[in-house]
């Protein structure tokens, strides 16, 4: 049966339907409306114009007899231009009506439409139905299911067989509710262009004449359905297949973004040809990255988002594109939006859409081809100009890290990029932002406005491989050669590989904001994560003795790598908390809050100085008996408080890693209250513990911030005082040098005085803020603690007590994370 509704065998079609959510004429109406009530306000205007001068000037300039009754004669006229002004609202209010009606039916209408067509594509090539269902949901007046199953051949009879729409209940009766749906919606529409019609032929008939109303629709009655706004706008198998790169980019591009996203929901269900899609996305990366024009990447936008939503094709293409193809499209992007005037968000949703489509193509690769990939992507890009799109492809490895060994293949060819005495020639090395690219990076959420991270592409591959502990902490613990050492072991230089990368990336490397280097969100994030390795102090398996998960091996690298890491950074000039980016307090934060119970064990409660622990060392780490833990010491970082206050100072720089390590704290403050309750460790000593953490982390942050603003009065000083040196050279023309440089050393005298008193007090007035808060915090942690004792069984330990502990551990590390500043 066939109606407006359906094409001629019953089957819902929305292409049939009488109306289309791209053909109801809103904004044709809506401008009408605007039209009208412009006109109405200018005939009103211009109405009353010409009563106000008709009847204010013409008693000035004419009196006779009978001349009030000409004074009156624009009054009708006045009257007539009202009604012409009322009538013209009155019709945009009917039109506005009308858009608020049907613009509520628009989007219901749209939805059933992609449904419908969705639905259709599904069932039009039939259902198939096993044969223990097909008595239940075939059609009787087709085939009587007992026949249906006689008919089939014993093979069909175990398997089923396709049934055609009108054969299958489930979908005839979803045929039903759809023709009854749209049936309903078209009624409604009908009812509101009725209105209209009816409401506008009103007005206009008054008086028997056209009115200013037919003007402002454009010269002729509203008496039909409004004009279609454009053609409909979804496409088939077969049309998506067919198009040409042209054709594609101007059909998508020309579509309203709702329109956009309803097709992008029905193109799943289109069931594309995978030769197809792949051929097309292939040639589409290939043109993108030959001619690194706006045009093209305008194509390639408009191709992703149609054929790109096929994971498994996108990332079959892009392995197969190379890395030079895809680390050019990307730099292409960006500088597309600065160069040849291309949508800066369709750029970003390229490079961004290559970067997922690559995360997903790497997750599997091979040693081989994890290596190849990366070797293209570095080295076969004439001229190593591509270093920002390399930051970019790494740039979000929590939502879309690289794969495990695509990952450490990239890290180790930057390395030897990087560490190499020859790579320092290469132009890899020497480049400028590539601002395109960054520009990108700033429009992506999360990035904290931090755009020299993509400058830096190791740093976000040091990142992406904390992602992956076990292979982050094997990188930095590699007991091979380093090639770019001494080889011979019996040399005093002589470095292991993971040795030589500990010292360079944490000792050695500037990887601070001022260099344009991510701030060292990198080599943090490098060893957050590498923390995390199996079987190591991370793994919660590793404290059950049943399980057999603890592994000492692992627990000696992490602390190993621990201890270079801490010592590392205390120990690089440039790392000082203002250098750190915010995201790079974080990733330090992290790091330290992974490390805390073994931190918190050394230094900042058993041993303090260099000394002691020189005695106590073991190749880089320390043997500790662990609270809580019974059997064989564990091995422990081997760092020192100066060393650990350093890093403590620029982990706590920033509202976000204060949080982190403030809850991290107190985590494991809360599990030495558990441990000394089961009787696991000496409650006192627990307690000791507790106090000396508090302390540890306020000194931190105090001297951290002291450090930094005597920094900038340090600066602020050096300015000042080069600006009163050249002042004092300046010439000073005869007869008067001699009283005009007295007179100008002692403005410049007086300036520089005011100067300092002006600028060099921020270290004062950080110290002030700080003492009070530490004398406040040493007082509430002493009563905390002389509280907590009494519950846990302890005698003899006064609030006094505790807070003369913390005061002793807040001023080393205030001290030492100050950089030698002494606390008032």
């Amino acid at each position: 049966m066939t109606s407006e509704f359906t094409d001629a065998g019953g089957l819902i079609a929305p292409s049939a339907w009488p109306y289309r959510s791209h053909a109801l004429g809103l904004c044709g109406v809506e401008e009408h409306a605007r039209l009208a009530d412009q006109l109405a306000d200018t005939v009103g205007e211009v109405a009353q114009d010409i009563r106000s001068r008709w009847s204010g000037v013409l008693p000035d300039v004419y009196e006779a007899p009978g001349a009030e009754h000409l004074y009156l004669a624009m009054d009708p006229a006045h009257r007539a231009g009202e009604t012409v002004s009322e009538r013209l609202r009155w019709g945009a209010k009917l039109m506005r009506n009308y858009t608020d009606t049907v613009g509520g039916l628009k989007q219901r209408l749209a939805t059933l439409e992609t449904e419908a067509t969705a639905w259709r594509a599904t069932v039009s090539p039939g259902i198939w139905v096993s044969a223990e269902d097909l008595p239940f949901v075939r059609v009787a007046e087709f085939t009587p299911a007992g026949a249906l199953l006689e008919a089939l051949s014993p093979l069909a009879q175990a398997k089923g067989m396709t049934l055609s729409w009108r054969e299958h209940r489930p979908s005839v009766e979803q045929n039903q509710a759809y023709v009854a749906t749209i049936s309903g919606l078209t009624e409604q529409i009908r009812d509101a262009i009725e209105t209209l019609v009816h409401g506008l032929q009103t007005v206009e008939a008054a008086e028997g004449r056209i009115s200013a109303l037919t003007f402002a629709m454009g010269g002729s009655p509203f008496g039909s359905a409004p004009p279609d706004d454009g053609e409909w706008f979804m496409r088939d198998r077969d049309e998506l297949e067919a198009m040409t790169p042209e054709q594609l980019t101007q059909w998508w591009n020309g579509l309203e973004s709702w329109q956009q996203e309803a097709m992008g929901d029905t193109i799943p269900l289109l069931d594309l040809d995978r030769q197809i899609v792949e051929g097309k996305l292939t040639d589409a990366i290939e043109q993108a990255a030959e001619s690194e024009s706006g045009t093209d990447i305008a194509a390639l936008d408009a191709t992703l988002q149609v054929f790109g939503q096929d994971e498994a094709a996108l990332a079959a293409v892009i392995a197969g594109a190379g890395g030079a193809a895809v680390a050019t499209v990307v730099h292409a992007a960006g500088q597309s939006a600065f160069t040849t005037g291309c949508d800066m968000e369709a750029a970003r949703r390229v490079a961004t859409r290559l970067r997922e489509g690559l995360s997903t193509a790497s997750a599997d690769w091979e040693p081989e081809q994890a290596q190849k990939f990366a070797l293209e992507m570095l080295r076969g890009v004439e001229g190593g100009r591509h270093a920002s799109a390399v930051g970019f492809l790494f740039g979000d490895h929590r939502n879309s890290p690289m794969g495990e060994e695509f990952t450490v293949a990239t890290a180790t060819e930057l390395d030897a990029m990087e560490r190499d005495p020859i790579g320092w020639q290469q132009p890899w090395l020497h480049i400028g932002p590539e601002v395109g690219v960054l520009a990108l990076e700033a429009l992506t959420p999360g990035q904290d406005g931090n755009s020299t991270r993509l400058q830096d592409p190791m740093g976000r591959v040091l990142s992406t491989l904390g992602e992956y502990p076990d292979a982050a902490l094997n990188w930095l613990t590699d007991d091979g050669t380093d090639e770019y050492s001494p080889t011979d072991e019996s040399d005093s230089g002589y470095k292991s590989a993971g040795q030589a990368r500990l010292e360079y990336y944490f000792q050695e490397r500037d990887s601070s904001v001022r260099a344009g280097r991510d701030g060292f969100e990198g080599v943090a994030a490098l060893w957050s994560g590498a923390q995390e390795a199996t079987g190591g102090p991370l793994d919660p398996n590793s404290y059950d003795p049943t399980s057999g998960a603890y592994d000492p091996e692992v627990w000696e690298k992490v602390a190993t790598m621990t201890t270079y890491a801490v010592r590392g950074l205390s120990e690089n000039e440039t790392f000082i908390p203002e250098q750190v980016s915010t995201l790079g307090t974080i990733e330090l934060a992290s790091g330290t809050v992974d490390a805390m119970p073994h931190l918190a064990h050394n230094p900042i409660h058993e041993y303090s100085t260099d000394q002691e622990l020189k005695s106590l060392a073991l190749e880089g780490f320390l043997p500790s008996e662990l609270p809580g833990l019974e059997g064989e010491p564990r091995a422990t970082p081997n760092v020192t408080r100066a060393a650990l206050a350093e890093v403590a100072a620029a982990a706590a720089s920033s509202p976000a890693s204060v949080e982190m390590l403030t809850q991290g704290v107190s985590q494991y403050q809360e599990a030495l209250v558990g441990v000394a309750q089961k009787g696991q460790t000496d409650p006192r000593e627990a307690v000791d513990r507790i106090v000396k953490l508090e302390a540890f982390l306020s000194g931190a942050r105090d001297g951290g911030e002291a450090g930094v603003m005597n920094r900038k009065d340090e600066a602020a000083e050096q300015a000042i005082n080069a600006a009163s040196t050249a002042a004092g050279a300046i010439p000073v023309p005869e007869p008067v040098e001699k009283v005009g440089k007295l007179a100008l050393k002692g403005a410049v005298a007086w300036a520089t005085d005011e100067a300092l008193d002006a600028w060099t007090n921020n270290l004062a007035e950080a110290q002030v803020d700080s003492e009070g808060k530490a004398r406040e915090e040493a007082a509430a942690t002493g009563h905390a603690a002389a509280e907590l004792a009494t519950q846990l069984g302890v005698d003899g330990l006064s609030a006094n007590e505790a807070s003369g502990t913390f005061d002793s551990v807040y001023e080393a590390i205030y001290s030492k994370s100050s950089d030698g500043i002494v606390t008032q």
